[in-house]
C-alpha cells in the first residue's frame, strides 16, 4: 500500500480525507490480524506445540533416516489442521 511506519503515526488534530483513512484502515486491519496469529503462536499451549513441531523438523539430520518419523508426524499434523491453499 506504500505506507511506512511513519505514515501510521498521525499527529493529534490531523484530519484525514476518506481515501487516506481507507488506505490506513486496510493496513492496520491486516496488521492486527497478523499480530493475532503471532500472539496465538507464542502465548498459547497450542501455538507453542505447533512451533515446537516446526522446530523439530528443522533439527532433523537428513543423513540419519531413523529421525524421519519426526517429519512424517509433523506432515500428518499439518494436514490435520487444514491450512488454507494459499
Amino acid at each position: 500500500m506504500g505506507l511506512s511506519v511513519d505514515d501510521l503515526q498521525i499527529q493529534e488534530g490531523t484530519t484525514l480525507n476518506f481515501a487516506e483513512y481507507e488506505r490506513r484502515k486496510k493496513v492496520m486491519t491486516l496488521a492486527a490480524h497478523e499480530y493475532t496469529h503471532f500472539v496465538d503462536a507464542t502465548s498459547s499451549i497450542w501455538g507453542m506445540r505447533h512451533l515446537s513441531r516446526v522446530n523439530a523438523c528443522h533439527s532433523v539430520d537428513s543423513a540419519y533416516e531413523a529421525e524421519f518419523f519426526v517429519l512424517k508426524d509433523t506432515y500428518d499434523y499439518m494436514r490435520s489442521i487444514r491450512l488454507p491453499d494459499y
